[in-house]
């Protein structure tokens, strides 16, 4: 199962580029980590103060993440577990925590990860993670 990440999983809600390619993996399944709800709708916020999506397109957005998470799409792994690992990953690459957990729940699983996050990607692949971009 592939671990995807917030810049994906927002991409695809928000409708950008390629955003197609994003749905063919959610139906297949991707599994993902708890920080990603939360990264997500600030996306989404970002993108609504900068009036890129209106009010009502928020609150369409937000049905469309519940809803993949309540139909078992995007399956949540808790990260604690991932903590210490992601930890490592950061202070050898120089990433964030953040983007560090995905690419250790990708390291745990021997998954792809998908990313549109170019940085991230690249910490990955010098980590010997397969990346999937989009």
């Amino acid at each position: 199962m592939i671990v995807i990440d917030a810049s994906a999983l927002a991409a695809y809600l928000l409708r950008e580029e390629n955003y197609e390619t994003i749905r063919e993996y959610l139906e297949r399944g991707v599994i993902s980590i708890e920080l990603i709800v939360k990264e997500v709708l600030n996306a989404v916020y970002v993108a609504y103060k900068r009036g890129r999506v209106s009010r009502e397109h928020v609150d369409t957005i937000f049905r469309a993440l519940q809803e993949l998470l309540e139909k078992n799409v995007i399956l949540l792994a808790d990260q604690r577990a991932l903590l210490k690992q992601a930890l490592e990953i950061s202070l050898s690459t120089g990433i964030t925590i953040y983007d560090a957990l995905y690419i250790a729940l990708a390291k745990q699983r021997k998954s792809p990860l998908l990313t549109r996050d170019r940085v991230q990607a690249k910490a990955a692949r010098e980590l010997r993670v397969e990346v999937l971009e989009t």
